[in-house]
């Protein structure tokens, strides 16, 4: 259901973005670990990405970041 999602989210991405904004990977989470000013907190997140990694959460679309695959989609 959710790659469904990030395909149909990674296409729009695709028409509306040159091809190396678009994102390569996609991921469902809660939330994301805030400071108490709502920044980002970049420590934790890039913890968090690790273990969305390792636990194979993460969805890849880097296949598809590439201007030919752009051109012929």
């Amino acid at each position: 259901m959710r790659t469904a999602l990030f395909a149909e989210l990674f296409a729009l991405a695709q028409e509306e973005l040159a091809y190396f904004k678009a994102p390569g990977w996609f991921a469902a989470v809660e939330s994301l670990p805030l400071t108490g000013t709502q920044k980002l907190q970049r420590g934790a997140l890039q913890s968090l990405l690790h273990t969305l990694f390792e636990d194979g959460t993460l969805v890849d679309f880097r296949h598809g970041k590439s201007r030919r695959a752009r051109a012929a989609g």
